[in-house]
């Protein structure tokens, strides 16, 4: 699969919305969020709640990622996602609890 360009990175709620063919009302009732709420998500450093990301991630068959939707905080979040397939390389450094 080909990268997200850096455009498409910052607006990964509108990669969902390509990616599930719907409008960005239609994805907002999915979730069960406000019109209003999904377009906040899009502003920068407003990130979708934790709740919504994994949602996100499968309804979308993975073409939006959970690191996508929060990039600056997913690895702490989903520490089990360090290393995964497709996951950003540059976290940081991630310390984990427990580790």
């Amino acid at each position: 699969m080909e990268a997200p360009s850096s455009e498409s990175r910052r607006d990964p709620v509108g990669r969902a919305v390509s990616a599930l063919g719907i409008t960005g009302a239609e994805l907002a009732r999915r979730l069960g969020i406000s019109k209003g709420a999904l377009s906040q998500w899009k502003l920068p450093g407003r990130a979708p709640p934790i709740e919504h990301c994994v949602t996100i991630e499968r309804m979308t068959n993975a073409a939006v990622r959970r690191w996508d939707l929060r990039p600056d905080d997913w690895h702490h979040i989903w520490p089990e996602l360090i290393g995964a397939e497709g996951a950003p390389q540059d976290v940081g450094t991630c310390s984990v609890v427990g580790t």
